[in-house]
C-alpha cells in the first residue's frame, strides 16, 4: 500500500517537471519579466532615484570602461531555467553577444560587462559608433537571452555614449600635425618629393627641382592610411589588426610608381640630354631678353610668348615652378595620363577616408577598382618614358 502511494507521488513529481520542460511559459514567466532599470559607467553610480529628475545630468559611457545594468528579477535570471540560453548584451536593440555580462550583485541586481569593442569590429558595431563626434549620442543598453528579445526597458532617460576619448585624441593629433609639418618643411626645402635638384646652367637663388607626380603620389597614400590607422585605433582600440589587404596594395602601387618613375628619369638623364638641355636654355634665354630689353612694348601676343618662354625655360632647367604645373606637365606643358593619376588618387582617397569614417574599417577595393588606380599608374609610367626632356 505505501509503495502504491510512494508510486502515485512520484508519477505526479514526473509530470510537474515534465510540464516545465516542455511547457515554454512555465520557465519562460520568470525569464521575461526581468526589466533593465538603470545603466552607467560603474565608478560612477547614477544620484539616487528619489533626486533624479528628466533634466538630471547622466554620466556619460565611454568606450573600454565597465558598465552596470540593474535588472530586476536578476535571482530568477540566474536560475537553472533561465540558463539554458546565453544572456548577452543588446545596444539599440541590435544583439552583441561577444560582450559577455556578468553577475556582479545579485543582492542589489546587478550585472556588469566591459563596452569594449571586438577585437576585429566588424559592420554592427558601425550602427553604434560609426560617424563619431565630439558631442555624446544616447545608446539603449539593456539584456536579454540570445535568440530572442531583450527585456523590458525601464529606463527613462536613456545612457549617452561618447565615443571620441578628447586627450587621446589632442595626443595623435598632434603627433600626426608634427609628422605632416616636419613632410611639409621637407617638401618646401628639399627634394623629398621632387625629381632632384635643376641642371647646372639654372639660375636663382637656391633653385629647386619640379615636384614628382610618383613621390606625391606615395606620400598622398601614405598620409591617407596613416591618418584613418590612427583613427581607427583612437576610436576601437584597434591598433594591431585594422591594416587590411587594400591599404597594402595602395601603398605598394605608390611605392612601385616611385620606384619605376626613379629608373626611368635615370635612364633618360643621359650627358646627350644635358648638352641639348643646355643648347636649347641658350636660344630660350636670347629670345627672353629680347623681349624684355629695355624701352620695347610688348604686344598681346609677345606677353603670351614671353611667359611660354619662361615657362620652357624653367622646364628644361627642371626647375619647380609651382606645385601643380610640376605634377601635370612634362617638357611641353600639362598632359592628360598625368592629370588622370592626379584625379584618381584624389577620388579614390575620399572613398577610402569616407568608408573609413563610416565604418570605423578600412574598405576593402574590388579588383576592378584597384586594377584602375594601377592601369593610371602604369599608364603614367608607359607615357613617361618617351616623355621629351627638350620643348619641341
Amino acid at each position: 500500500m505505501l509503495r502504491d502511494r510512494i508510486f502515485a507521488l512520484a508519477v505526479c513529481a514526473l509530470g510537474v517537471l515534465g510540464t516545465a520542460a516542455f511547457d515554454p511559459g512555465f520557465a519562460a514567466g520568470k525569464c521575461e519579466d526581468a526589466t533593465v532599470q538603470e545603466a552607467y559607467p560603474a565608478n560612477r553610480p547614477p544620484p539616487p532615484k528619489e533626486k533624479q529628475t528628466a533634466d538630471s545630468p547622466v554620466s556619460p559611457i565611454k568606450l573600454f570602461q565597465t558598465v552596470e545594468i540593474k535588472v530586476s528579477a536578476l535571482p530568477q535570471l540566474t536560475e537553472a531555467e533561465c540558463r539554458t540560453k546565453k544572456l548577452i548584451v543588446y545596444l539599440n536593440g541590435i544583439p552583441f553577444s561577444k560582450l559577455a555580462p556578468y553577475v556582479y550583485d545579485s543582492g542589489q541586481n546587478l550585472v556588469r560587462f566591459e563596452f569594449k569593442p571586438y577585437p576585429v569590429p566588424d559592420s554592427t558595431w558601425a550602427t553604434i559608433l560609426g560617424r563619431p563626434d565630439f558631442d555624446s549620442r544616447p545608446v539603449q543598453i539593456s539584456l536579454g537571452l540570445e535568440g530572442e528579445a531583450p527585456f523590458k526597458y525601464g529606463i527613462a532617460k536613456q545612457p549617452q555614449l561618447q565615443i571620441l576619448d578628447i586627450p587621446w585624441l589632442l595626443i595623435w593629433a598632434v603627433v600626426f600635425l608634427l609628422l605632416l609639418a616636419a613632410f611639409l618643411l621637407c617638401a618646401a626645402r628639399t627634394n623629398i618629393i621632387r625629381d632632384g635638384s635643376p641642371l647646372e646652367f639654372a639660375s636663382g637663388k637656391a633653385p629647386l627641382g619640379t615636384f614628382s607626380l610618383a613621390k606625391w603620389q606615395g606620400a598622398w597614400w601614405f598620409f591617407v592610411i596613416l591618418s584613418t590607422y590612427l583613427f581607427i585605433g583612437l576610436v576601437t582600440g584597434q591598433f594591431s589588426s585594422s591594416i587590411n589587404s587594400t591599404a597594402l596594395i595602395l601603398l605598394g602601387i605608390g611605392a612601385g610608381t616611385v620606384l619605376g618613375s626613379a629608373i626611368i628619369d635615370v635612364r633618360k638623364d643621359t650627358a646627350d640630354d644635358r648638352v641639348q638641355a643646355k643648347a636649347a636654355a641658350v636660344t630660350l634665354k636670347e629670345r627672353i631678353e629680347e623681349l624684355t630689353a629695355p624701352g620695347k612694348t610688348l604686344t598681346a601676343a609677345e606677353s603670351t610668348e614671353l611667359d611660354q618662354k619662361k615657362s620652357e625655360l624653367e622646364k628644361l632647367a627642371r626647375r619647380s615652378e609651382n606645385f601643380f604645373v610640376d605634377i601635370l606637365s612634362d617638357a611641353n606643358g600639362v598632359n592628360f595620363h598625368r592629370f588622370q593619376m592626379f584625379a584618381w588618387t584624389i577620388v579614390l582617397s575620399i572613398v577610402f577616408v569616407k568608408a573609413v569614417y563610416e565604418g570605423l574599417a578600412m574598405p576593402t577595393f574590388d579588383t576592378t577598382l584597384m586594377g584602375l588606380l594601377g592601369l593610371s599608374a602604369g599608364t603614367y609610367l608607359g607615357l613617361k618614358i618617351p616623355e621629351p626632356t627638350v620643348p619641341k
